[in-house]
């Protein structure tokens, strides 16, 4: 999607405001970096000029200036230098912080659109990009063309004619429309290509040991090198149209230096300027040209920034959860769903469905993959709504509370799959939570996990990414603990034998059940046994 400039500047604006002392004060401090620089020009002219003519004339105060100026202009650049670096990185960390937190908040639709690999390189490629140009890029440009308009004045002062040839072999075509628009496009292109590969990578990285075990290492392998040579391609593109738009830049460059210098030698040779004049003209053209090639440097600076930025909008007008305040329940004694049907994009996946579980009276969830099983608990957890129908809670002064997302805290959830984090297990287990130490050998001994105590560090032993490290059955009992430890009304598992031996899952149950006996369970399984040990069963066809 494309923003128009009034979007991206109001977003910009928004963002800024916090930093606007630090880039104002920035900005300044380089506006004084350009005066010292042509002062520099100007006293040494005059310096020159003292030292080449006739008659004498006092040298010293004017060296002294010169000295103040070159070492002022070192001093005052480190310090910008400095404010720009720190203001940057803050920038960088708060960016990706908002980004973060709009896609944790993200809704069921706009999560299934996103690729991890894609979202990352916007978190950080895009990022970057973004944060140049506003925290350094564009303040620093708008400081060239004041850099540029007073050598041009300075000069323009000396030597007219000469300006004006500067002037005009300008390579204004950078500033064409036709140019910013051909750069775009490529840097689209190479961006989506970026975050292709980026994806593909992200799911090598992740999925490496899967990846081995089914022998897809030559296809993995195959997809990845057709993206990149697709993205080589795209990049091959990109650096031959700057080549060529550089390379015209730095031949018209060198064109204006030997008309400065060519025709300077001839005001010289016809007496018409002293030698310290000559001096200047060469420093000034070298002060003109050099913002001429920043401003050529900066145009595909602003191409860039303005496609990160687009990138970086959309991801801010993807729809989010409603946070409300979270409504703790002390009990839930009912669940009950009334005619509820959800569909995924067109295809239905919960038709009509009606049922009830309450406290003491385990439920189960059957049927075949696809059917809706894991989608149910989503609807559960407020993750997703209902097309059609509703569900409702009814607590212990039998009051209705009709479902949504501020409900939430009042369930626990084991998810199917490796779900854990890297980290130690009692960071998995408690989280943010204060819990004591009995609290926490509780939830491990229920969840039958005990073999934690084995472990080198015990609880405190650390597991990589997705749980690498530990079986997966010892990583669904840690999810397991993680779940209960919480003091939920409603409990829910999606899966929770699968990963078990027969012996160790009927011991779990058991363990769960009579944990839960004044609880709401409800298991999604293809384990008839476990179905066996609930009081009522749902089929979903």
């Amino acid at each position: 999607m494309n923003y128009t400039y009034r979007q991206q500047y109001e977003w910009v604006r928004s963002f800024t405001q916090r930093y606007r002392v630090r880039l104002s004060l920035y900005f300044l401090l380089e506006l004084v970096g350009v005066a010292l620089s042509l002062l520099f020009v100007y006293w040494s002219k005059i310096a020159i000029d003292r030292a080449t003519a006739d008659f004498e004339k006092e040298i010293l105060p004017i060296l002294v200036l010169i000295i103040v100026a070159a070492l002022g202009g070192v001093i005052i650049r480190t310090i910008s230098s400095w404010i720009d670096e720190n203001t940057r990185l803050k920038m960088t960390i708060q960016l990706q912080n908002l980004l973060t937190k709009e896609q944790m908040l993200s809704s069921w639709n706009s999560i299934k659109k996103r690729q991890t690999g894609d979202l990352m390189m916007r978190l950080q490629e895009d990022n970057r990009d973004v944060v140049q140009m506003i925290g350094s890029a564009g303040i620093s440009f708008f400081v060239t063309i004041l850099k540029l308009l007073a050598s041009l004045y300075f000069l323009w002062s000396m030597d007219p004619i000469l300006a004006a040839m500067i002037l005009i072999i300008t390579p204004l075509f950078l500033f064409s429309k036709l140019y910013f628009k051909k750069m775009r496009k490529l840097n689209q292109e190479a961006k989506a290509a970026d975050s292709a590969v980026g994806n593909i990578i992200q799911e090598n990285l992740r999925f490496r040991m899967i990846i081995q075990a089914l022998g897809l290492l030559p296809h993995r392998d195959d997809k990845l090198r057709n993206e990149q040579a697709r993205l080589l391609q795209l990049k091959m593109r990109q650096i031959n149209f700057n080549l060529i738009s550089n390379t015209t830049v730095r031949i018209t460059m060198n064109i204006g230096y030997l008309i400065a210098f060519i025709w300077g030698v001839y005001r010289l040779n016809q007496h018409e300027i002293s030698f310290g004049t000559m001096t200047a003209f060469l420093q000034l053209v070298g002060r003109i040209q050099n913002p001429i090639l920043s401003g050529a440097a900066f145009v595909p600076s602003l191409v860039r920034f303005r496609v990160s930025l687009d990138r970086i909008l959309e991801l801010f007008e993807d729809k989010k959860e409603i946070k409300p305040k979270p409504v703790k329940l002390e009990s839930i004694e009912k669940i009950r769903f009334e005619n509820v049907s959800f569909k995924y994009e067109e295809t239905n996946v919960i038709n009509n469905l009606s049922f009830e579980v309450c406290v003491g009276k385990p439920l189960a969830i059957l049927g075949s993959s696809g059917r809706g099983k894991t989608t149910l608990l989503r609807l559960l957890l407020a993750l997703c709504t209902p097309d059609s129908g509703k569900i409702s809670l009814e607590d212990g002064i039998n009051t209705v509370h009709l479902l949504d997302e501020k409900h939430r805290e009042n369930f626990a959830f084991v998810p199917q799959g490796n779900s854990l984090f890297t980290g130690t297990i009692r960071e998995n287990i408690v989280g943010s939570l204060l819990v004591s130490t009995e609290k926490i050998e509780s939830a491990l001994e229920l969840s039958s996990a005990n073999f934690v105590h084995d472990l080198p560090q015990g609880i405190h032993t650390f597991i990589g990414e997705s749980g690498y490290g530990l079986s997966e059955g010892q990583a669904q009992r840690i999810a397991i603990a993680r779940a209960i430890i919480r003091d939920t009304p409603v409990w829910l598992f999606d899966e929770p034998t699968s990963a078990l031996d027969e012996e160790t899952s009927a011991r779990l149950i058991k363990q769960l059940l009579y944990e839960g006996k004044n609880k709401i369970l409800i298991f999604v399984t293809h384990d008839l046994k476990l179905a066996e040990y609930c009081d009522t069963s749902v089929y979903l066809h």
